[in-house]
């Protein structure tokens, strides 16, 4: 009798942390990375709600005011952390500004961070800068060429609506809108697969 409740007890506390075992791994969820600057923080919020919609963990990372040099050094350490099987970036704002020839004379910054990319087998998602103000970002176009012309998939944000007064950022709901075009785009062009579909 106590040797077949020993039994009974065993077998239960398997189940018991199988049953835990498989709810963890249950729980577990592919991550997307949005990195970039303040428009990528302004994208945060409908980012992670889509991602999370979808299946898939959101991880914003953006930190406004940064470009694409700081990136190129901050996200292989990222890439490292959170393992993503996509990474979404909103930059190239602060660097089409009056520093812009910097950025111009060395592109290889975009060279590294699609190198950093690829090496941790992730895709990859530039978010094309949209009209900016030309007299406070004057080589926004030639900043743009340069991202277009060095990455496969850039998102085209040009004519985007929403933006607020100061023709650089945008509303709550120029956000919410600009987000979710980029998503519909990322699901039509198949760059990840969509948990949700």
């Amino acid at each position: 009798m106590i040797k077949m409740l020993k039994n009974k007890v065993s077998a239960s506390l398997f189940c018991s942390i199988m049953i835990t075992a498989g709810l963890a791994q249950a729980e577990i969820k592919d991550t997307i990375l949005l990195g970039g600057d303040s428009l990528g923080v302004g994208l945060c919020p409908e980012f992670k709600k889509l991602a999370k919609e979808e299946g898939y963990a959101g991880v914003c990372q953006s930190i406004g005011g940064t470009n694409t040099k700081q990136w190129s050094q901050w996200l292989p350490s990222k890439l490292s952390t959170y393992h993503p099987k996509l990474v979404i970036l909103s930059l190239g704002t602060n660097d089409s500004g009056a520093i812009a020839k910097a950025f111009l004379d060395h592109p290889e910054n975009i060279a590294k961070i699609v190198d950093a990319v690829n090496k941790a087998e992730a895709k990859l998602v530039w978010i094309g800068l949209p009209d900016l103000h030309k007299k406070k970002l004057p080589y926004r176009d030639q900043v743009l060429q340069l991202i277009t012309n060095n990455v496969e998939n850039v998102y085209d944000s040009t004519g985007t609506l929403g933006q607020s007064q100061d023709q650089i950022h945008f509303t709550g709901d120029g956000y919410k809108n600009w987000m979710n075009d980029i998503w519909s785009w990322i699901k039509e062009k198949q760059i990840l697969e969509i948990k949700g579909d």
